[in-house]
């Protein structure tokens, strides 16, 4: 259900959340199995009762789901966002700020356990453990599940991204044509199709259901390149 006005407009006017969320808000690094950092933020509640790990979706980041790390925080709950790598301040294997590309697949879900066993077990190593994941963020929840099991002790699937979407293109074609493009020598490349970060978009061109959180989260996009991730590189489609 969508919040009432009424908080969407303080939230969005910075009156209270924000100022709040900075004073309580961490910073961190961590190595990755491959040894690339990986960036998150951790918001430590007073007196927790768990800790929940937020994990966004393709194109986003851990900046966009300030707004649920507060709805957490305020829960009782430690909050830990992680940028995915590819996005945010996380390493991206590509130098072009807007492309999202990827080894594998499983790089996602070893990530996500890294994360866990390195910095939410070792800052607070007794409390239960759950998971929020959106989109993206969902496929590597539920791989994760199946390659580690038990970690969590719940898990949210927001809209999870369980089959890839393709555009009507049958998915053997799509295979075949993204890993044509890898062995020509452009796995790092912008998939043909997909624009660019566009400063002027507009709510109503976006998929959103609230202006006021587009233009929340655009707004902070047109001023960090680090949040300009807008498409996805041939080797991140196959």
């Amino acid at each position: 259900p969508r919040i009432i006005s009424t908080f969407e407009e303080k939230w969005i006017q910075n009156i209270l959340e924000e100022p709040y969320l900075e004073k309580i808000a961490e910073d961190g690094y961590f190595d990755a199995l491959d040894g690339k950092k990986l960036h998150f933020v951790f918001y430590r509640a007073e007196n927790p009762r768990g800790n929940i790990a937020v994990c966004h979706g393709f194109t986003e980041s851990a900046e966009k789901f300030r707004e649920m790390c507060w709805y957490f925080h305020h829960m009782g709950l430690n909050v830990f966002a992680l940028d995915n790598r590819g996005h945010g301040y996380s390493h991206r294997h590509n130098s072009a700020p807007e492309v999202v590309h990827i080894k594998y697949f499983d790089q996602y879900v070893d990530d996500l356990q890294k994360f866990v066993k390195k910095v939410i077990k070792e800052k607070a190593p007794e409390l239960p453990l759950y998971l929020y994941s959106h989109s993206m963020g969902g496929a590597i929840s539920v791989q994760h599940m199946q390659k580690y099991p038990g970690v969590f002790s719940k898990v949210i699937l927001s809209a999870p991204m369980i089959k890839a979407k393709t555009a009507g293109i049958p998915e053997p074609v799509t295979k075949f044509v993204t890993r044509l493009f890898i062995l020509l020598g452009k796995e790092k490349e912008k998939v043909i199709g997909y624009k660019g970060f566009n400063p002027d978009r507009t709510y109503e061109e976006s998929h959103d259901t609230s202006k006021a959180r587009f233009d929340y989260y655009h707004s902070k996009r047109k001023l960090n390149e680090k949040y300009q991730t807008s498409a996805p590189s041939y080797r991140w489609v196959n």
